[in-house]
């Protein structure tokens, strides 16, 4: 698991704006299996649907992901998922209101920038491991 969630991760750092019909061709490429019936919706609202199909491994795996702050999920078009081939057929989310009946929220997914506290905490550290501390 640890392998596939490095590639999953090298993938969305080198395709900004990644949709979850390309995370699932990955899966595919790798052989790992995402499919299953759950639904990946908002924290805030369970009627805001990022995505449905898969299974609790992948879900967790992306999850991981954002928890550890190497990814995040921003607001996409429509349009990129029509391209990718793969939509839901759910109405749109259109604004930020409390929804009573499931809507389609399309998220693309980005590598996360490092804050400068980051950076300059990695950079101590390599030059930790240079001077032999």
């Amino acid at each position: 698991m640890k392998k596939i969630k490095e590639e999953v991760y090298k993938f969305i750092k080198e395709h900004e704006g990644t949709s979850y019909v390309e995370l699932e061709e990955l899966f595919n490429r790798l052989g790992f299996n995402w499919q299953g019936n759950l639904e990946i919706c908002s924290d805030v609202n369970d009627n805001v649907v990022f995505w449905a199909g898969w299974n609790k491994e992948a879900i967790e795996l992306i999850n991981d992901l954002q928890r550890e702050s190497l990814i995040e999920k921003v607001p996409g078009h429509y349009v990129m998922y029509i391209l990718d081939g793969k939509t839901m057929n759910l109405p749109l989310v259109r604004g930020y209101k409390e929804y009573k009946t499931p809507h389609w929220l399309p998220v693309l997914f980005t590598a996360k920038r490092k804050s400068l506290q980051q950076i300059i905490k990695e950079v101590e550290q390599e030059v930790g491991i240079y001077e032999g501390n």
